[in-house]
């Protein structure tokens, strides 16, 4: 049965060794293609024991606390990216609110067919509709929907009927209103 358990390198013992060819030429290859003349047994050193090194509990504490400091580093540095990209959303929303809309002269006709029709005040369609049909309409100004929605259908939200959201845009809208809410 052979023995896998490695024993632990001496490396007084291999820091002591002459440096090889190997090392020598490295050294010189460093020297042509840097500039710098480097030690011949810092070569040696750097060459023999770079993976011991690597590998060394001290280097993988080292390289550990850099990946958590740089963790933390990128944590943060979202935590900054996330409050610049709120404040700049605020400021977006800040600007965007709608500028209030003016209220709109609107006439409502009853056909007593189907839901209510608004128009705007003035439509020449509305002109032609109440003269053929005989309908009636009120006029009124309105700022919303909503109120619009509210003065329609007043009785039967008031009676338990239905409520306001049930209700709300069940009438027949014609273009000539434009833009009511924003």
């Amino acid at each position: 049965m052979s023995n896998t358990t490695k024993s632990p390198k001496n490396f007084e013992a291999l820091a002591a060794k002459p440096a090889t060819e190997l090392h020598k030429e490295f050294a010189e290859w460093l020297f042509i293609k840097t500039g710098v003349k480097v030690d011949l047994k810092t070569v040696q050193l750097a060459v023999s024991f770079r993976m011991d090194f690597q590998a060394s509990p001290e280097n993988q504490a080292s390289l550990a606390d850099r990946k958590a400091k740089a963790a933390a580093d990128k944590k943060a540095s979202a935590s900054r990216k996330a409050a610049k990209l709120e404040a700049k959303l605020a400021e977006v929303k800040a600007e965007a609110k709608p500028e209030p809309i003016d209220p709109v002269k609107m006439t409502i006709v009853y056909t007593g067919m189907g839901e209510p029709q608004v128009h705007k005040f003035g439509c020449a369609d509305l002109k032609k509709m109440t003269r053929k049909t005989g309908a009636s309409k009120e006029t009124v100004t309105f700022h919303s929907h909503t109120e619009l929605t509210s003065h329609i259908y007043a009785d039967m939200i008031e009676g338990g009927e239905s409520t306001l959201e049930e209700n709300y845009g069940g009438y027949d809208c014609k273009p000539c209103v434009g833009k009511l809410d924003s």
